[in-house]
């Protein structure tokens, strides 16, 4: 076969994943993922096990170097584009993967029309994210438990208009003009002092396991107490009052 055919871009097909630390066939240790790629007219004689190995062409949009870049690998039947390593037919590389019926965008992606409605990705385990394409909404879908690691010493910090959330290694800070807290079961608050700037107004009964200390105004089923220290025993339903006015 002429050589120069070799440098052209093929169509071939996922057969085999070689991961790192696996053995290659002549019993040396493996140390990159390979990809064993059959190309229809020039492998028809050759067994999946007699396929070369292609390694992957990696994007380097964001740096593809040691522990940076994208990590987003074909599976195995996959269509690929290959090209040939010095027109070498036993060494290639992956730049490329195609789409066919196998891999088509989730039918949430596009509308009935065919039209795309989302652009985003997803994994073999069905985490997605999702932008739309005409507000820039976003969505993301997690398969299972979402965990997100802040270094200590760092923060956390959410704003939308004019609420923020702040998450540090000591306190977590909500401003907001208005916070609302709707448990349909069990609202908890569990803290040595929990501390009231303002006034504190209960819409039905307030249960406390110690006493509560309120300087201004303590409002319970209705009834309000104002500008006293109100000192209460513990119980359900309008407490007893037990403070002198200020």
């Amino acid at each position: 076969m002429d050589s120069s055919v070799l440098a052209k871009k093929f169509i071939g097909q996922v057969k085999n994943i070689l991961p790192p630390g696996s053995s290659l066939p002549d019993g040396r240790l493996n140390k990159v993922w390979k990809f064993q790629v059959k190309i229809p007219f020039l492998h028809e004689n050759f067994t999946d096990d007699q396929l070369p190995y292609f390694l992957l062409s990696r994007p380097v949009s964001r740096g593809a170097s040691t522990g940076v870049g994208e990590y987003k690998f074909p599976r195995i039947n996959s269509k690929v584009i290959v090209e040939f390593d010095a027109n070498d037919i036993r060494s290639g590389y992956i730049t490329g993967e195609l789409q066919d019926s196998s891999n088509l965008p989730p039918s949430d992606f596009y509308d009935a029309g065919g039209n795309m409605i989302y652009y985003g990705s997803i994994d073999e385990l069905g985490n997605k994210i999702k932008t739309s394409t005409t507000t820039g909404d976003i969505e993301q879908d997690t398969a299972g438990n979402y965990t997100l690691n802040i270094p200590s010493g760092k923060s956390f910090t959410i704003n939308c208009g004019n609420s923020q959330l702040v998450i540090t290694n000591s306190s977590i800070t909500i401003t907001s003009p208005e916070i609302d807290s709707n448990a349909s079961s069990k609202f908890s608050v569990t803290s040595p002092t929990s501390s009231f700037s303002d006034n504190v107004n209960v819409s039905k009964d307030l249960t406390v396991s110690q006493s509560i200390s309120a300087i201004t105004s303590l409002k319970v089923n209705g009834e309000e107490m104002l500008h006293h220290t109100h000192l209460y025993s513990p119980g359900p339903g309008i407490p007893t009052q037990t403070g002198g006015p200020q």
